[in-house]
C-alpha cells in the first residue's frame, strides 16, 4: 500500500478525475494501486488475466476491466477514454506490457515503473517519449525517509487520511508452507498481497 501512495500521489500527483491505468492489477502492489486511486478520486483502468482476477478488481473499485489476454490492451484503453489514453500508467510489470502501455498514455501522461513481474523492466523509446511528451518515472519505497517517509506511512495506513475505508487484501503463508506458496505465485493464481509467516503452526497455537 506504501509503494502505491507513494508513486500515486507524491511521484505522478494524481488528480480526481484523471484516469489512472493499473497493470498487473490483481497482484500485491497492484490491488494496492486500484484502492488507492479510487480514494483519490480517479477513474480507474485494471488490467488483469483471467475471469477471478478482474472480478476480484472490480470489487476492490476499479471503473473498468481489462483482461490481458483478449489482446489489444492498448486499443481498448484508447476506447475506454475517447482516444485520449490514460493519464497515469502504474506499472508493476514492465515488458511487453511496458510497451503496451506507452501506446495508449495520454499526451503529457506519467508512467510510474514500479517493478518487472515480467522478468523484464520496460523499456524507453525515447523519440516515442518526446514525440507524445509523456514522463516516465521510477518508484522505490525505501527512498522514501525521515519526517516524510512516516508522514506517508501514516497517511497509507488502514485508517489513514486518504488511503480510502477499503481493507488491504493479503494471502499468509505459514513459513513451513513455503514451497506451496511460491508455486501458487508462480502459476499466478495468488490475488492481492502474499505474506510470509516467520513463526511456526506450534508457536502460533501455543
Amino acid at each position: 500500500m506504501h509503494t502505491a501512495y507513494i508513486a500515486l500521489q507524491r511521484r505522478a500527483r494524481l488528480e480526481a478525475g484523471e484516469t489512472l491505468l493499473v497493470l498487473g492489477a490483481a497482484g500485491g502492489t497492484g490491488s494496492a494501486a486500484v484502492q488507492v486511486g479510487s480514494a483519490l478520486g480517479a477513474r480507474v483502468i485494471a488490467v488483469a488475466g483471467g475471469t477471478d482476477k478482474t472480478t476480484y478488481c472490480a470489487r476492490l473499485g476499479a471503473e473498468h476491466v481489462i483482461d490481458y489476454r483478449d489482446g489489444d490492451l492498448s486499443a481498448k484503453v484508447l476506447e475506454l477514454t475517447a482516444g485520449k489514453g490514460a493519464d497515469v500508467v502504474y506499472d508493476p510489470v514492465g515488458g511487453a506490457t511496458f510497451a503496451e502501455a506507452t501506446r495508449c498514455i495520454a499526451h503529457e501522461g506519467r508512467l510510474l515503473v514500479v517493478g518487472f513481474a515480467s522478468g523484464h523492466w520496460g523499456q524507453v523509446q525515447v523519440p516515442h517519449l518526446v514525440n507524445r511528451n509523456y514522463s516516465v518515472m521510477g518508484v522505490i519505497r525505501a527512498a522514501t525517509t525521515g519526517r516524510s517517509g512516516k508522514r506517508h506511512t501514516r497517511a497509507s495506513s488502514p485508517g489513514g487520511a486518504r488511503a480510502g475505508s477499503g481493507s488491504w487484501s493479503m494471502k499468509s503463508f505459514a513459513f513451513e508452507h513455503l514451497p506451496s506458496a511460491l508455486e501458487k505465485l508462480l502459476d499466478r493464481r495468488v490475488t492481492g498481497k502474499l505474506v510470509l509467516a516467520v513463526t511456526s503452526e506450534e508457536e502460533r497455537s501455543a
